[in-house]
């Protein structure tokens, strides 16, 4: 299978409303932007571009609620806050909203209409809108995240309180309290083919990224059935061993009902490299083939990775925290940078003797996933598949961050892959 890939909301709608944009294509909210657009609810920008990773304004998300529900806020020339100017283009959105109780003030009594509003934020906004928000709680929020989490309209886990909200993200959200506001019923998180499904079989499969061909392998188990929605792991591999030589070892497939993809890295003498920007559309590219041939469960999407592979997938977890409910590595991380504030549960293998990898690069990607998952100042114990291991408490996220370091390994090489480490990654992933 070959495949050549092509990678601002507007506040304004465009007369003519395209259910596709030049850089949605491999977006983890693709459907619903497509959905939305061509209901002339949201568009893109004139060159045609959505922006679906771009964050929102606080002024910006309340102008969308208004075409969501087809209405138009009435003129007003008085001043409802101090920092919302009468002439400005959001005034009468943000006062009538504000009238209506949809949108509130902060503590200083401004509105602070260029702030990027967050994920909590639009989730409260968006049930006030539809009369679902529910009774006062302590802190505010916890109601509407109980609420939203409840009935599957947005995994707490899935964002943080200060996760700033994206294009696409609010696109998925629009969608989802609009059709719990409809059913009244607990919503699932399935991916397209759920309901129209075909499959790629396990086998080699080819894609174009960046004018290179790429290739990853793809095991389906025997037992899938696109009636009960499946895990998917991307599973990568460090710059010695070949993604074919990490699935004979990494001991992922023996559960029934787990996808798993082996991405192969690029090729950098006679070693491989995931350094490249493309390694991410390559990355993106497999969850698309793979969500819309088989019935995934879009909020069971995980990685595992070894070596030069765990630096790439903490670069995953910053850049696409949307994306992954969790993030299983083996020796390695670094990537520290860049990350956009949304968590991902996070176990680490370190141990302390490892030669070829410093400890300080791994506890580096410890310390940025425990600050993403707001987890506390203290560790605990716990025991996963008979391996002692420390866990950061009250991760506020429901993400745990967990630091193993005490394990054996195949061979005895402190590089090495845990003994049994499938299954330990495989235990932990299901507790989540």
């Amino acid at each position: 299978m070959r495949k050549i890939l092509t990678l601002m909301l507007a506040l304004f709608p465009i007369q003519s409303f395209a259910a596709t944009f030049t850089d949605t294509e491999l977006s983890y909210y693709r459907g619903s932007i497509e959905t939305l657009a061509s209901e002339g609810i949201i568009s893109g920008y004139g060159d045609g571009r959505f922006g679906p990773d771009n964050t929102i304004t606080r002024a910006e998300i309340l102008k969308i609620l208004f075409w969501a529900k087809w209405v138009s806020p009435a003129s007003t020339e008085k001043r409802c806050f101090p920092d919302v100017a009468v002439t400005k283009w959001y005034h009468p959105y943000i006062c009538e909203w504000v009238r209506l109780w949809v949108v509130k003030w902060f503590d200083d009594g401004k509105f602070k209409p260029d702030n990027p509003v967050t994920v909590l934020e639009t989730l409260a906004m968006w049930l006030r809108l539809y009369s679902l928000a529910p009774a006062n709680g302590n802190p505010w929020y916890l109601p509407y995240q109980e609420l939203a989490n409840t009935n599957g309209i947005l995994d707490s886990a899935s964002y943080s309180i200060s996760s700033p909200m994206t294009r696409g993200k609010a696109s998925e959200l629009i969608l989802r309290i609009r059709e719990y506001n409809t059913k009244k019923t607990p919503l699932e998180n399935l991916s397209q083919w759920c309901i129209a499904p075909k499959s790629l079989t396990t086998g080699t499969y080819e894609v174009t990224v960046a004018g290179k061909a790429r290739s990853y392998i793809l095991n389906v188990p025997s037992s899938y059935s696109s009636t009960n929605p499946a895990w998917l792991i991307i599973a990568i591999h460090g710059r010695t061993n070949s993604n074919s030589m990490v699935q004979n070892y990494m001991w992922l497939e023996s559960q029934s009902n787990y996808i798993v993809a082996y991405p192969a890295g690029l090729p950098n003498g006679s070693a491989y490299s995931w350094s490249s920007e493309e390694n991410i559309t390559f990355v993106d590219t497999i969850i698309r083939d793979v969500t819309t041939s088989h019935c995934v469960d879009r909020g069971q999407v995980h990685i595992v990775a070894h070596s030069l592979g765990a630096w790439f997938a903490s670069r995953l977890a910053c850049t696409r925290g949307d994306t992954f409910r969790s993030m299983a590595i083996v020796w390695g991380g670094g990537y520290t940078s860049a990350c956009n504030d949304t968590p991902t549960a996070s176990l680490i293998f370190q141990r302390a003797d490892d030669r070829l990898s410093s400890p300080a690069t791994a506890r580096a990607t410890e310390s940025k996933m425990k600050l993403v998952n707001k987890c506390g100042a203290t560790t605990e114990s716990i025991t996963i598949w008979g391996n002692s291991c420390t866990r950061w408490r009250d991760c506020s996220t429901g993400n745990p961050v967990v630091w193993c370091e005490n394990y054996s390994t195949y061979g005895n090489d402190a590089h090495s892959w845990p003994t049994s480490g499938g299954s330990i990654i495989l235990e932990w992933m299901r507790g989540l």
